[in-house]
């Protein structure tokens, strides 16, 4: 290293940053806080998988995905960094890689995390967590000696331009939906039972079509995978969604559109803020944050929404439709004794409860319309990238000094 780069403390920040997933996307937003101290470190990425997620093979999607490429970059040899920030599960942290060492997790979407969890917290020399439901998991779970610091995620700095870019493709998507009421129901199939479905897109599509059978001027908007963006994906996906719809639906009400790969930021924005979508669903079992409630949010899009976990937190700065829901045990297909560990509980939502709210939201939209509107911007306020660097400044920028 150059005598300027031996001045400045070395960071390595291990995490999935060119990964499609959410944890990419916490990855990518630490990144981001990271460069624009750029004078101040010497940065170096090592970037992981995450599961069967996909990676993102175009560098130049985004400046910061460019700027992160760049940091890519093997540590010079015999260099101990000063600091590291390793975004995984607690058992993948490594205590030793750096002089002092962060640990940032989303832990598990249950109520408790598995206990040898507690014993990697207590191996760093601090944790950080995307919401206040993950602190409290891990807390309940066993004794936190370090210090654990609530950093929410932001959401995408393109939902504030005021002449966001429109994409061809998504315009071309709503123009062919016929039919003016339409859901939008997010997340990655993570089951093919609705009991182990951690993201309710089962459930979710099953009440809709239960509910709407006999509305022809109702969609569902799917925006979904099975773990990739591929082509082979889509096809394995469209197959799963026919079967889903065939085993729930009667007759050819609701319509169902399936919207599959990765989309760009100021995409999801435009999809999200279409006159023609008018609420996400998620009947989720349980979020460790919640980012793409976060976007509807902040899009002004009602949400309709399982009344537990994370994503409470920034809903509740306002009104939305929540669905009452009871703590279960998982099933014991689910536990695996790493992620989920027996004895846990999640979120089940009441199907009458949810489907009279989802018939209350369509026949009677413009309050919920409202609430939305107030709501995004409180989240405006809490939630945009220069709040959420500021919590990152105040609470962890003295470990970079």
């Amino acid at each position: 290293m150059d005598e300027h780069n031996h001045m400045k403390k070395v960071v390595l920040l291990r995490a999935p940053c060119l990964v499609s997933s959410g944890y990419g996307v916490h990855s990518r937003q630490i990144a981001k806080w990271l460069l624009s101290h750029d004078d101040e470190i010497d940065l170096y990425i090592q970037t992981l998988p995450w599961g069967s997620c996909s990676w993102i093979v175009d560098i130049k999607k985004s400046a910061d995905i460019e700027k992160i490429f760049q940091k890519c970059k093997p540590l010079p040899e015999g260099v101990k960094p000063d600091v590291s920030i390793q975004v995984q599960l607690p058992n993948e942290w490594d205590p030793t890689i750096a002089k002092y060492n962060i640990g940032v997790t989303a832990a598990v979407e249950t109520n408790k995390c598995n206990p040898a969890w507690i014993i990697n917290c207590n191996s760093m020399d601090c944790i950080v967590v995307p919401s206040a439901f993950t602190k409290d998991v891990l807390e309940k779970t066993g004794i936190i000696l370090k210090p654990i610091h609530v950093i929410p995620e932001s959401y995408p700095e393109v939902f504030d331009d005021e002449s966001p870019a429109q994409s061809k493709e998504v315009q071309e998507f709503l123009d062919s939906i016929d039919t003016s009421y339409n859901f939008i129901v997010f997340g990655q199939i993570t089951g093919n039972m609705e009991d182990i479905d951690r993201k309710g897109i089962l459930q979710t599509i099953r009440l809709l079509c239960e509910e709407f059978k006999k509305d022809s001027d109702v969609s569902i908007i799917v925006k979904t995978n099975q773990g990739k963006s591929t082509t082979i994906d889509k096809y394995h996906t469209e197959n799963y969604i026919k079967k889903i719809v065939d085993a729930n639906r009667v007759g050819p009400y609701p319509k169902v559109r399936l919207l599959h790969g990765d989309l760009t930021d100021s995409e999801i924005f435009q999809l999200l803020s279409s006159p023609k979508v008018k609420a996400n669903v998620c009947i989720t079992k349980g979020e460790g944050f919640g980012l793409t409630l976060l976007e509807s949010a902040r899009a002004g899009l009602p949400v309709v929404a399982t009344d537990w976990s994370a994503h409470t937190e920034f809903l509740n700065l306002g009104k939305w439709v929540d669905l009452t829901s009871s703590l279960v045990d998982i099933p014991k297909q689910k536990v695996d004794n790493q992620i989920f560990v027996k004895g846990s509980k999640w979120a089940k939502v009441d199907d009458g409860h949810a489907k009279k709210r989802l018939r209350k939201i369509r026949e009677s939209h413009s309050i919920p319309k409202e609430w939305a509107q107030e709501l995004s911007t409180k989240i405006k306020e809490r939630y945009c990238w220069g709040s959420i660097k500021k919590y990152m400044d105040d609470l962890l920028l003295s470990a970079l000094k």
